[in-house]
């Protein structure tokens, strides 16, 4: 197998999953030897999902003005 970012050789590997909580799940990965890029089931599911479009789901946010070293009348402070 060959690594999608390099084309290094991948190597199969065998490591455990501390981020699922207290009980240690052990997953099947493949790491290239070459640059260090992993691949698992999980990556190779998610690369494959449609992705979703949110568009105008961002608030605007709106420039507000700061007065910096004024007085409320617009002079300088002494």
């Amino acid at each position: 197998m060959r690594c999608k970012r390099c084309n290094g050789l991948m190597n199969g590997e065998t490591v455990i999953n501390c981020a699922e909580g207290t009980s240690q799940a052990w997953l099947e990965i493949s790491r290239c030897i070459n640059c260090g890029y992993v691949e698992d089931a999980i990556i190779l599911e998610n690369r494959f999902q449609p992705r979703v479009q949110t568009v105008g789901t961002r608030a605007c946010r709106q420039p507000r003005a700061v007065s910096v070293g004024l007085n409320g009348d617009g002079s300088r402070p002494r």
